[in-house]
């Protein structure tokens, strides 16, 4: 079972991320949304999840700070950071801080949500966290 937790307060990109997770036709995924930073924090101290989809522009926390707090209160979960405001050196911050990935909003599709999913799921990654 591969449990979402996406953390993002768009509801436009909450719905297109849904509809694209159903798309990729994995089985044994579920989704759980936080509008967020602080509401997505208290999902993880009530559930376990797999992996955390995030975005850097909450109404509580914006950019790399964003992605700073969750580390800082969260358990060792993969983390892909999704943002509409990509550039290369954000792409590098957030590497090297500890996403798996960042994918920009601007260029997101299922092939690309489907190869994130594979990675974040895969056992060799899972074994890491």
């Amino acid at each position: 079972m591969i449990d979402i937790l996406l953390i993002e307060d768009s509801k436009t990109d909450a719905v297109t991320f849904e509809r694209m997770l159903k798309k990729c036709s994995f089985e044994n995924v579920s989704l759980e949304i936080a509008e967020s930073l602080k509401e997505g924090v208290e999902l993880l101290s009530t559930k376990d999840f797999s992996c955390i989809y995030l975005d850097l522009s909450l109404p509580d926390s914006n950019g790399m700070h964003t992605f700073i707090r969750l580390l800082e209160s969260v358990q060792i979960l993969p983390i892909v950071v999704i943002t509409g405001y990509y550039n290369p050196d954000l792409r590098v911050k957030c590497l090297e801080a500890g996403a798996v990935s960042i994918i920009d909003k601007d260029s997101f599709t299922e092939a690309i949500l489907r190869e994130s999913l594979e990675s974040v799921s895969s056992e060799e990654l899972l074994s890491k966290y």
